[in-house]
């Protein structure tokens, strides 16, 4: 039997070798590390979101609720309604001229929960 020298190993290690083609782990936990960061990021992204949609629909609900107090279906005035005074509006078609109409109005406040606000009302319906 004939006795090989180290050249002839070292080249058939070579090409076993040649063939096999793959990752090797540092490359498998690496890639693994950045699928973990990045799923990190997109749920934390994903609470956000969530987070603020139901804020959203938290505010759309009280400002549904304060539209409601303000305007009743029935087209009557809110309660709450307190008139300050009558105001009159004149309008002209030019400065210091006649005027083309005037408005009448009971100018008051309604106040709903925590928030005032100013408020029209024809004179009969505001009692004033």
């Amino acid at each position: 039997m004939r006795k090989k020298s180290g050249q002839q190993v070292e080249n058939k290690r070579r090409g076993l070798l040649r063939g096999n083609s793959g990752e090797t782990m540092v490359e498998v936990l690496v890639s693994f590390l950045l699928l973990l960061l990045f799923l990190a990021v997109f749920d934390s992204s994903m609470r956000a979101a969530t987070r603020f949609m139901r804020r959203a629909g938290e505010i759309r609900g009280e400002a549904y609720a304060l539209s409601a107090a303000l305007r009743p279906a029935d087209g009557a005035l809110p309660p709450g309604f307190t008139a300050d005074k009558i105001v009159r509006y004149a309008f002209s078609a030019e400065e210091g001229g006649p005027p083309l109409f005037t408005i009448e109005a009971s100018r008051g406040t309604v106040t709903v929960g925590n928030h005032a606000f100013p408020q029209f009302a024809a004179p009969s319906e505001g009692g004033g």
